[in-house]
């Protein structure tokens, strides 16, 4: 049996999706037509970096969005102070953006400052547990 190796000529010789068109009698692992690339998500480097573990990203699209609403509730999952730690915060985060290898760091911090000043209005107030009886005493407090 003769088993040419299959040879493109040009660019537009080549199929669209990569498959394999030729046997693999030579490379004897088999088939990989019907195999799935395994796929892992990762976070991202900004949100590693934080010591907060903000779910950047993930607020950052809402904000391209301009919904304040949501990407505030999700900027506040993993940090409660948002428009506190946006002015004080020492940017971890901006030191691991990868952006920086395409053109420059995002100013993550800043942005941060942004979407918490701008939420402040949609916060939810807690309500206050049930109260007890029971009296207490906080000692050193005058």
């Amino acid at each position: 049996m003769n088993e040419e190796k299959i040879k493109f000529e040009k660019f537009k010789d080549y199929p669209e999706i990569p498959i394999s068109t030729a046997t693999t009698r030579h490379n004897k692992t088999g088939s990989w037509r019907n195999l799935r690339p395994l796929i892992k998500n990762k976070s991202a480097p900004c949100s590693k970096a934080c010591p907060t573990n903000t779910l950047i990203p993930e607020y950052f699209n809402f904000f391209i969005d301009e919904n304040i609403k949501e990407a505030g509730r999700i900027l506040t999952l993993h940090n409660p102070f948002p428009s506190i730690t946006g002015r004080v915060c020492p940017a971890f985060c901006q030191t691991a953006c990868n952006r920086r290898k395409f053109d420059e760091r995002i100013s993550i911090r800043e942005i941060e400052r942004v979407v918490g000043d701008l939420y402040l209005p949609y916060k939810i107030e807690q309500k206050p547990k049930e109260e007890k009886d029971k009296r207490i005493a906080i000692i050193g407090a005058g």
